[in-house]
This record gives structure tokens, sequence and C-alpha cells, in this order.
């Protein structure tokens, strides 16, 4: 893999078949039982254990990255499901340092110019609202509204290449401070590809929540774990200390629930350019392989199939369109605040 091309490997498997049956009772790892981190339930189904040397292998072999600090001393990683809010997460949860985040950013197909995502959100929006996006980046989104009241939030961004594209605000805190001197302050707060890579989704979405006036729009955008994402094995960037939970559209309206949040509007993004290789390993990966029973595996077999799944999707890319149906990587959803007070 390179610089200029975001690849890695491939996998089947539809969450909706888990069950307590099927798979393996809740194991300690580190003395602690995983808890759901939307929801606080410990009704949880542990899907699969690895170990972290296979994930420091891949961002190695993948990207080039060296993230065996990352991990400190942890030995494995279970990723679980929760029955009742169908979200699914990793514990621990270990997260990304602002180092490995910023190594991230030196990959120019990090942070995509034009996204579906921005285009859906805007029409969502109205002239003269104040809004606040969360994990602004390069403040691509703002470019939708030049003369709008914005503020971007992004801890972990570079000093140097804040100010790319706006000269609006951008502030490099975290939503919980933001959320501590501005209760109330905007019309619109948006999180693009930000929520799956925090630890503390309901300490984040509190926070968030505490930034928008009562009849404000909250949209959010996330990988979805029913798109090609989850079906493509050992995808180091859909796992920590990169992405730490799996969204479904059902663990959304879930969200949505446990936050007294209306949802308006839930769409899935269709195929975008930036992704289509991605795609097409994955179509390949159906052919190369074998039956997939798990996300995250050291079979020599796997391996060898997600490198043929990937060189094949190098030949197909330039020459074949994906069919107009074929669903991209991201889904979209804007809630309504009606009314929230902060536990």
């Amino acid at each position: 893999m390179t610089k200029d091309d975001p690849m890695s490997s491939i996998k089947t498997l539809d969450h909706r078949t888990y069950s307590s049956e099927a798979y393996p009772e809740k194991t300690q790892v580190n003395g602690d039982l995983p808890v759901c981190p939307l929801t606080g339930s410990d009704n949880v189904i542990v899907l699969e254990t690895f170990s972290t040397s296979l994930l420091i292998e891949c961002y190695q072999r993948d990207l080039g990255l060296d993230v065996s600090s990352e991990f400190k001393n942890v030995q494995r990683l279970q990723l679980c499901h929760c029955p009742s809010s169908d979200l699914m997460f990793f514990y621990p949860s270990i997260t990304g340092s602002r180092e490995f985040y910023q190594k991230l950013h030196d990959f120019p197909w990090y942070f995509p110019e034009t996204k579906f995502e921005y285009d859906h959100a805007a029409t969502w929006i109205t002239p003269h609202q104040e809004i606040l996006d969360i994990g602004c980046g390069a403040a691509q989104f703002v470019q939708k509204f030049p003369e709008t009241s914005y503020t971007g939030l992004d801890p972990n961004y570079r000093d140097e290449k804040k100010n790319v594209h706006t000269s609006h605000q951008i502030l490099t805190e975290t939503i919980e401070k933001h959320a501590m001197t501005n209760p109330h302050g905007y019309d619109v707060v948006c999180a693009f590809q930000v929520l799956e890579h925090v630890a503390n989704p309901r300490e984040f979405l509190t926070a968030a929540l505490t930034c928008l006036r009562s009849g404000g729009l909250l949209i959010l955008g996330v990988p979805s774990a029913e798109s090609y994402v989850t079906q493509i094995t050992n995808l180091v960037l859909n796992a920590p200390p990169h992405h730490v939970t799996w969204w479904t559209d059902q663990s959304l309206y879930s969200l949505a629930k446990e936050f007294q949040l209306s949802v308006l509007d839930l769409t899935h993004a269709p195929l975008e350019s930036w992704e289509t290789r991605l795609y097409w390993m994955q179509r390949m990966a159906e052919i190369f392989g074998t039956k997939q029973t798990t996300h995250f595996t050291e079979s020599p077999y796997r391996r060898l199939s997600n490198i043929a799944a990937y060189l094949g999707a190098g030949l197909i890319t330039p020459f074949a369109n994906p069919p107009a149906s074929a669903q991209g990587s991201s889904v979209i959803m804007v809630a309504q605040k009606e009314y929230f007070t902060p536990s």
C-alpha cells in the first residue's frame, strides 16, 4: 500500500446472524468485562478475540506505520456486540494518540476534498445559522457556507494546516472542553467521521448536545457497519487505534432514543470515487476467498486472497464502473434536539 492509496484486506459476515448461542461467553480482558459504551449495558456478546500483534503487523505492512506504542501493554482485543443497541465495539477501547493522527494526516487521501455527506448535510442548513463542526480537519465542510458563522474543533490537526480552507475560527480543543464555555451556542452541530474514533460516545454526545440549542440539528456521518467496509478482513483503518466502534442503522436509532432525539433523516451515501478500489477489492475477495467467519485473522490463505483481491481491484478500477446502486461506506443521520438535560 502507498500513501496515495488507502487499501488493506477482506471478509463477509452479516452481523444480524450474531447470537449468544453462536458466539463465546464474555471473557475478561485485563481483569475487566466489556460494557456497551453507548448504553452502559453489560449484556454484550463477544464476537471475536484477536491479538494486537496482528493489527501492529497490518498497520506496518499496509500503511508503513508503527503503532506498537499505541497499544502499550494490551495483548489482545475483543470485538463485541450489544444486542439492545446493535452497537459493535472493540474492548478495551484503544484510541489513537495525537501523533498517530498527525501521521495519518500526511496521507493525501485521508481528508477527501469533496464528500457526499458534506453535500447532503448542506441541504439541512440555512444561511445565518451558527455551525459547530467537530473533528473538522482542514475545514472542508465550511466551503459549502463561506458566509456562515462557523466554528471548527480538531484537537489533532496540525496548527500550520488548520486554516487551509477558511478564515473562520478553528480551535484545537475537545468538544468536552468547548461545551463548558459554549452551552446552547449553535443551531447545527456536525461530526463527520468522528464518532467511530471516540472511546466514550456517550460523553462525546452529551457535550455535543450541550452545545446545541433546543430545536437544533445534530448531523452525524459514520462508516456504516452494513457496508462493504466491515466485509474486508484485517482492514486496519476499521480497527483500533483508529476505529473503536461500528455503527449500524439500528445503533444510530438507539443513539437517538438514548438522547431523546427525533430522527429526521437517515441516508446511506452512494459509492464515491475515492473508495472505488476498496469496493472492487471486496467484490474480488468474494471470488478469491473462502467463506469468511471472522473480521480479523492470521490465516495465511486469507492474507494471500487479500493480496490477490487488492491487485485484481487495481486492474479493474480504471476500466469498470461500479453499478449505480452500489452503496458507499458512510451513513448520515440528521436528528433534532427536542429537549436534553445532561446527566
